[in-house]
């Protein structure tokens, strides 16, 4: 048996935003986003030119205008969800504490000043791998920890820990 691997960090508002980024990437993948994305904003800059030709020959159109704001509303989705995950933050009773992971061979434990847990390696799903950290997912792919690469020692832990997972868990991923 090895010795412990310990992650030692402060859980802040980067971590929080950072975790939803990875896991989302990984549920939606990029190519899907960007599709999805930029075919909102042509449809967008469409129904705009569309609007500025309908008042250039003085047609007033207040469907169109709704059109147009329901899209730019879309459009601002992603900026609306990272405000909106940002007051989620600041609401939970976990925001800017000191968390610390003791994760050995057969067991995880996490400790917080207003939590602690312990549980098995069978209780992690999933892990992913991310260039900033780990994502431990328990029970379902709705339910992660995030432990970034900060938070340990050195990156011969971080490595261990990855090596563990890896070994551990049958779902294993890495995100680029």
């Amino acid at each position: 048996m090895h010795e412990p691997i310990v992650a030692s960090y402060r859980w802040s508002l980067e971590d929080y935003l950072t975790s939803y980024r990875y896991h989302l990437h990984h549920l939606l993948r990029p190519a899907i986003q960007w599709t999805c994305r930029g075919l909102v904003w042509f449809i967008l800059l469409s129904l705009l030119i569309a609007n500025v030709v309908e008042c250039y020959h003085h047609r007033f159109t207040p469907d169109l205008i709704m059109i147009t704001g329901f899209v730019a509303l879309l459009a601002s989705y992603p900026r609306l969800l990272q405000l909106y995950r940002k007051h989620q933050y600041l609401k939970r009773p976990d925001r800017d504490v000191e968390v610390c992971w003791e994760i050995g061979d057969n067991r995880l434990a996490v400790r917080a000043a207003n939590a602690a847990g312990e549980f098995d390696w069978d209780y992690v799903v999933k892990v992913l791998q991310t260039p900033t950290g780990l994502l431990l997912y328990l029970c379902s792919d709705n339910i992660w920890h995030y432990l970034p690469r900060r938070g340990f020692k050195n990156d011969e832990d971080f490595d261990r820990l990855s090596e563990l997972a890896r070994s551990k868990v049958n779902d294993f991923r890495y995100l680029k």
